[in-house]
């Protein structure tokens, strides 16, 4: 799918479409991948599973998850913050 979009970008004339065409390949690799990952379950610390959602429960969600968000939380909550420190005066 994402050559046929290549090449559509590649005939387009109009910059705008041109420029959403781009996006949407770029969105399809980022599937492609996340699909790719979830299909693999090469990820050793995470859990898998796949949820029906909506009205009729017809939208399928692959999901992905760490099992210890732990170190995950350290490093962006509890990371420490920089510190100032202000030069000494010259007359001290």
């Amino acid at each position: 799918m994402r050559e046929t979009v290549s090449d559509l970008i590649k005939m387009s004339e109009d910059k705008d479409i041109g420029q959403e065409l781009m996006e949407c390949n770029r969105r399809l690799a980022e599937l492609r991948n996340a699909a790719a990952m979830f299909l693999s379950q090469s990820e050793q610390d995470h859990v898998y599973w796949v949820e029906r959602t909506g009205k009729a429960q017809r939208a399928i969600t692959l999901n992905a998850a760490p099992i210890d968000v732990a170190e995950y939380l350290r490093r962006k909550l509890f990371r420490p913050t920089p510190r100032w420190s202000w030069p000494a005066p010259p007359w001290r």
